[in-house]
């Protein structure tokens, strides 16, 4: 994913799993919120998902990438919480990076 200038979005919502209780809920919520952002000329989503173990994590972005992906065909921006190489590997449009998974040296535009 080579990075390059983005528009800063002027409505940012974070889809955070840990508000809800439960997968159906949560997902259904990305899919409404995510329809309702593909309006907005400068709208974005993140994808958050924080505390589980690696499987339920990988499980939970497996989820979401299913639910986003007419959203993500429609051009709306959707970050996931994550490391730096997990957008990658689930084609989401970028990372939102925390702060323990900051790079230390700066990130090449190739990357």
């Amino acid at each position: 994913m080579a990075l390059g200038k983005q528009n800063t979005p002027s409505l940012y919502v974070i889809a955070d799993r840990g508000s809800f209780t439960s997968d159906d809920t949560w997902l259904q919520a990305i899919g409404r919120v995510g329809t309702a952002l593909c309006d907005f000329t400068h709208g974005a989503l993140q994808i958050r998902v924080k505390g589980l173990e690696k499987d339920r994590l990988e499980e939970c972005f497996e989820m979401a990438r299913k639910t986003v992906a007419p959203l993500l065909e429609r051009g709306l921006p959707i970050l996931l919480n994550a490391r730096l190489e997990q957008p990658l590997h689930y084609e989401f449009s970028g990372v939102h990076l925390s702060e323990i998974h900051r790079p230390t040296t700066p990130i090449s535009r190739e990357s």
